[in-house]
């Protein structure tokens, strides 16, 4: 193959990683904050209601998003994503739990 097939074929790959390698960032911050907030907040919210619980961390995911949308800065998207993160594992620690029991 001519060499200016692969010089495009490379130029494609560096463009299309350019592309996704901050949404890779983003989710990978998301990911961290469920690792990190999963265990902890499972033990934290056992004994709170689970109904409060439930929508205090819906809540925080909407502020999370709310600030990071309009974001001017890399760092702050990062961080409110790593919140939503956390956010998601409260809530996902508790709604395993509830949807398994009646009468939430």
């Amino acid at each position: 193959m001519p060499c200016a097939v692969h010089l495009l074929a490379f130029s494609l790959f560096a463009m299309g990683s350019a592309e996704f390698l901050p949404a890779g960032v983003l989710i990978s911050a998301f990911a961290v904050g469920v690792v990190i907030g999963g265990p902890p907040l499972a033990v934290l919210t056992l004994r709170r209601p689970r109904w409060t619980t439930l929508v205090v961390s819906q809540t925080m995911l909407a502020i999370g998003v709310a600030i990071g949308l309009p974001a001017g800065d890399f760092t702050v998207l990062i961080v409110t994503r790593f919140l939503c993160g956390l956010a998601y594992a409260g809530f996902w620690a508790v709604a395993a739990v509830a949807g398994q029991q009646p009468g939430l």
